[in-house]
């Protein structure tokens, strides 16, 4: 479970720390620094599993506008049953020329230290803490990003996979289209290759693939399944085919993925990582996915996501404006960010008296949600 994340000098987010918890709602008005910590948590996941340029995930435009200071630092905690993960990062930035470089990278498990990289050196040490090599390494990249599996660094591997199945999404039904040219392992965090990824899991887990379709059907009239249709080559596209109405028993029609509404596609997308890919995330979060929907589409899915998250013991962050959601969700573990001074983001717990009858999403309108009235 992640446990903690802390940033420094990244955008609004100043010496920042957040203590998640299992199911957790994030609120707080526009620019309040809620979607900057799934940022942090994208950042660090690219660095560390995907091998990217520090530089195109925390740029020098990623400073905190008012700070002086050229360094950046993040950290993260997870908690597993047998201890705790932390994850040190230390970015320089230059600012003349828009480069950055890592200036200290350190995993530590329990206190014993797994992995280090400091002065452009990485140090590699075995599951006990001892040191097996050290060598010269480009500060451009974390060496984590191309870092091998080996008998004697299972737990440092645990610890990527860890971070590899953090699974965040901002998801825009615009860019999500009908037409597969290949397969693909991995949902794009806005959606965009949702058509890619659902035809890879129609072939690796077709029972799931047949709840997913059961439960389209319980929420789009006449549906009887979305299943893909050859095109040219290679490539194939993603239809809904629904029955005929009109009195024309037996006969059906399809529609392209492309031709749903927005809000079809957005329901789709959200019961597709239900049904494929939540119970493999250690961590899953969604920024605003009621954007496209109505609360009575959303909140059976709430439902069926939460129980899962916990029979799992993975973990939930959900954000939202949405006064339903909130109210839906609030009485569980909420927390309020705010800006007081309209610089340096700050997270409290959300304190409202639910049982003087008053709403969340009241409360937090009216500014009553402090536990004073």
């Amino acid at each position: 479970m992640l446990k903690r994340i802390y940033a420094d000098n990244y955008k609004c987010l100043v010496n920042f720390e957040f203590h998640p918890r299992s199911v957790n709602l994030l609120v707080g008005g526009n620019g309040s620094g809620k979607s900057c910590v799934f940022q942090v948590l994208e950042a660090v996941q690219d660095i560390v599993v995907f091998g990217e340029a520090v530089e195109e995930r925390i740029p020098a435009a990623s400073l905190t506008r008012w700070d002086s200071r050229d360094t950046q630092r993040f950290e993260i905690d997870v908690e597993i049953d047998e201890g705790m993960y932390r994850y040190v990062l230390e970015v320089e930035q230059n600012r003349k020329i828009s480069t950055a470089s890592i200036q200290r990278e350190h995993v530590d498990f329990n206190g014993t230290t797994l992995f280090k990289y400091e002065a452009r050196q990485v140090h590699l040490y075995n599951d006990q803490g001892k040191l097996g090599t050290s060598f010269p390494a480009d500060p451009r990249r974390s060496f984590l990003g191309i870092l091998d599996e080996r008998p004697e660094n299972q737990r440092l591997m645990r610890f990527k996979n860890i971070i590899a199945s953090f699974w965040v999404f901002r998801l825009n039904p615009a860019r999500m289209t009908a037409v597969s040219k290949k397969e693909a392992h991995w949902l794009e965090r806005d959606g965009s290759n949702l058509a890619y990824w659902y035809r890879n899991a129609s072939s690796e887990d077709p029972e799931a693939i047949g709840t997913l379709n059961q439960d389209m059907r319980e929420i789009f009239e006449d549906l009887q399944s979305f299943r893909f249709v050859p095109t040219a080559g290679s490539a194939k596209e993603l239809v809904a085919t629904f029955a005929s109405g009109q009195g024309q028993q037996g006969k059906s029609y399809n529609l392209s993925f492309d031709e749903l509404s927005s809000g079809q596609r957005e329901i789709f997308a959200l019961y597709a990582i239900l049904r494929l890919a939540a119970r493999r995330a250690s961590v899953l979060c969604f920024d605003e996915p009621d954007n496209f929907i109505s609360l009575r589409e959303v909140q059976p899915w709430l439902g069926k996501l939460s129980e899962v998250v916990e029979e799992t013991r993975s973990q939930l962050l959900i954000i939202s404006h949405h006064p339903e959601v909130i109210d839906y969700l609030a009485p569980g573990d909420a927390f309020k960010f705010e800006r007081p001074s309209g610089d340096v983001a700050r997270v409290r717990p959300l304190q409202i008296d639910l049982d003087a009858g008053l709403k969340a999403s009241e409360a937090i309108a009216r500014g009553w949600d402090e536990g004073q009235t």
